[in-house]
């Protein structure tokens, strides 16, 4: 190939991926990225076009290099030596922003910020994606597969936002991989010099015009008669884990649990005392752009017991748990644990945020006994504590650099004047639930500043409208911006209570927790006592509780309800929490949704399978009909036989050609064959080239004789795979 067509068709690829590129607009905030995307596709063409252009070996490996390079020069260039030779800080700085990317993934509704890390994946992928089709665009077979890429970009961003892009992101990577298959179009016979014979071939080839087009019309005809599989999610989210599987940080997909409600009963428990907040996730490191979970470790800094000062009174609180449709590999338990017995499998102890989480197991089926500290300090205690903090603590007081000055400034006019890690603390959650802020688990989506980010919380503060993770979270940073050691817990609130039975102790209560009662808390440390839970959302009732020896007696805590502003419910009737009719009701509907799908797409299998032996058919018709030329019935001569496995080059002479099928056609057909061939070479090369020859009208019997030969001889098998898999239908124009 030119140069110029080289050039040509890396242009046309790269023009498709732009187009496909503007399709994760609504995955992706912002455009910048885009033209970052975009310029990277275009380095990696660019370098391997440059290669094939100037005859040179190794062009992929130069096109990954230079990916490579590329991708670290724009995103991590500290780590390079010499402004371009990777280094072993590389790799780490690389894993690093991908482990990142993974987070804002977990934690963010798209569209989600176009992070450093968000922003290198996705030009990661598409450079990946122009390598490829660079690769593909030099094998003959391989231009139809590019139509898979750009099928794969096209569909990424309509199954994370579940909304069919625009036309002209379908229409242009369609009309693009039409010309590609055009221009990757041979001859399908020869003169005996070698030259193409015929005229120019036209702009599309019948196979390519058809097999193309026919898979657009498809696309677009199939699109708005396909089921509904959105809904499919939905069901089966009543008895999966919500926001808390994988070790995946929860905190946004506790957001969209809270946005679509769920009554089944995720666990119930009983307790000798108050009602606990059920911790199965504690989130440390804030990035700026979301909070964070440390990694587990059993052997860190322990919490609980070590944390109490000489004098502080405690109790030993006992909880048994029963998970009941709750699939999690963390488990919910009462903070903070010093014992935990009956689970079944192994489990471990995070001794930050006394957490357990599984790598084999999950919940499902566990029923388990904590014992917790209930600690009851005094007013004059919690007063008196000191805010000074042992080094263990640092991570807790991190903030990026850049915070906002609104949080920092709120934060000291709030609560800046108090004494005491607790006054400060009490000050905040009073800010947050004095009446200024409303409960909201939809204004944040609408004001597009939903997540637990620096700039959301800026948001926030100003609308003053959200829901538990911009309160714990807001209530978090201002806190650590005070100086005050501060972190959030994500897991369940505490419950409604349950009428007592016949059997129950009359020193336990049992309390039940349904999926929508997930809830996000911050946590307090104070000296002398160790983290406190606060409550700052409205709606929800105060945070940890103390007795007082000195006289005053804070409110206790009691049971939360479901974290929103309105007054809680009459408790419902056990059976009601789950009704029969609508739990079969739910599965027969998610039965019938399989079913439709599995229709669907078998109606689409049906319709791909049958696509190829019915062009094909189309295509021997038009080739034999009475109006053609030798040519064309010469065509399919050829065509049926490489479908059937005939070994012959397409581009040799009509001679050879024939020479070949002579030993494929009874003793009969040869003067059918031979015939064809006369008038063949009469018309290409005689005196009276390309005119309608005398003998030319007994030429098209002579090609159906022939046809229909080579397709009686052949075996069945052949015959069969001839039907449904034509493999001319590849090559032929």
């Amino acid at each position: 190939m030119t140069r110029s067509g080289l050039l040509v068709e890396r242009l046309v690829l790269l023009g498709a991926m732009a187009v496909l590129a503007g399709g994760f607009v609504p995955v992706l905030s912002g455009t910048w990225w885009w033209v970052t995307v975009v310029g990277y596709a275009a380095i990696v063409l660019l370098v391997t076009g440059a290669f094939r252009a100037l005859a040179l070996r190794g062009a992929v490996a130069a096109g990954v290099v230079t990916a490579v390079i590329a991708l670290l020069w724009g995103f991590a260039p500290a780590s390079l030596a010499l402004g371009f030779v990777p280094t072993p800080s590389s790799l780490t700085t690389m894993v690093d922003l991908l482990a990142r990317a993974r987070t804002v993934v977990a934690e963010q509704a798209p569209p989600v910020d176009a992070t450093t890390a968000i922003t290198l994946v996705t030009a990661g992928s598409f450079s990946l994606v122009a390598l490829a089709g660079d690769l593909l665009l030099q094998r003959r077979r391989g231009v139809p597969l590019i139509g898979v890429l750009f099928l794969v970009l096209y569909l990424v961003p309509a199954v994370v936002v579940e909304e069919v892009p625009s036309f002209v992101v379908l229409a242009v990577p369609a009309a693009a991989w039409l010309l590609l298959l055009h221009r990757s179009e041979r001859p399908a016979v020869a003169d005996r010099a070698g030259s193409r014979a015929g005229s120019r071939a036209p702009f599309l080839g019948p196979a390519s015009l058809t097999v193309g087009l026919g898979a657009v019309v498809l696309a677009f005809a199939l699109a708005p008669v396909l089921p509904d599989t959105s809904s499919l999610t939905g069901v089966a989210d009543d008895i999966e884990s919500g926001p808390f599987n994988d070790g995946i940080n929860p905190i946004l997909s506790l957001g969209d649990d809270l946005r679509s409600p769920s009554t089944a009963l995720a666990l119930e428990y009983t307790t000798d005392g108050p009602p606990p907040y059920l911790s199965v996730a504690m989130l440390r490191d804030f990035t700026g752009d979301t909070w964070e979970p440390v990694e587990r470790d059993s052997s860190g800094p322990a919490e609980g017991r070590a944390d109490l000062a000489e004098g502080v009174e405690v109790d030993l609180q006992v909880v048994e748990v029963e998970i009941r449709d709750l699939r999690t590999t963390m488990l919910p338990v009462p903070y903070p644990a010093v014992d935990v017995r009956g689970l079944v499998g192994d489990w471990d102890a995070n001794r930050a945020g006394l957490t357990l989480g599984s790598d084999s197991g999950d919940s499902r089926g566990q029923t388990y006994t904590v014992t917790s500290l209930d600690r009851q300090p005094t007013a004059q205690q919690l007063a008196t504590a000191l805010e000074t903090y042992p080094t263990r603590l640092d991570p807790y007081l991190e903030l990026p650099d850049d915070l906002p000055g609104s949080i920092s400034d709120t934060a000291e006019l709030v609560a800046g004047s108090a004494v005491g890690a607790y006054a400060k603390a009490q000050a905040l959650q009073q800010f947050f639930r004095s009446g200024a802020f409303a409960y909201s688990e939809t204004a944040p989506v609408d004001g597009e500043y939903d997540g637990n980010g620096m700039a959301v919380l800026d948001r926030f503060l100003e609308e003053r409208s959200g829901y538990c993770v911009h309160f714990s979270s807001a209530m978090a940073v201002m806190a650590r911006s005070l100086g005050v050691p501060a972190r959030i817990m994500v897991g369940y609130a505490p419950g409604s209570l349950v009428e007592p039975g016949p059997d129950s102790q009359d020193d336990e209560e049992r309390y039940r927790v349904t999926a929508d009662q997930l809830h996000a808390w911050p946590q307090i440390y104070v000296d002398g006592v160790g983290w406190i839970e606060f409550e700052p959302t409205p709606g929800i009732v105060d945070g940890q509780g103390t007795s007082d020896a000195d006289g005053g007696t804070p409110e206790p805590t009691a049971a939360a309800p479901k974290p929103q502003p309105e007054a809680a419910t009459a408790e419902p009737a056990p059976d009601a929490l789950e009704d029969p009719a609508d739990v079969a009701a739910a599965q027969a509907e998610v039965q019938e949704l399989r079913r439709e799908v599995l229709l669907g797409l078998g109606a689409v299998l049906l319709v791909l399978a049958l696509a190829p032996g019915t062009i094909r058919l189309a295509l021997r018709r038009r080739r034999l009909r009475a109006s053609a030329t030798a040519d064309d019935w010469w065509r399919e001569v050829v065509a049926t036989a490489e479908d059937l496995g005939v070994p012959a080059e397409t581009s040799t002479t009509v001679a050879a050609h024939v020479a070949v099928l002579d030993r494929y056609v009874r003793p009969e057909t040869r003067e059918s064959l031979a015939r064809l061939r006369s008038v063949l070479e009469e018309r290409r090369y005689g005196p009276h080239q390309g005119r309608l020859l005398t003998r030319e009208s007994t030429a098209r019997d002579d090609a159906v004789a022939v046809v229909d030969d080579l397709l009686a001889s052949a075996p069945r098998g052949r015959r069969r795979r001839a039907r449904l898999l034509p493999a001319s239908l590849a090559r032929w124009r």
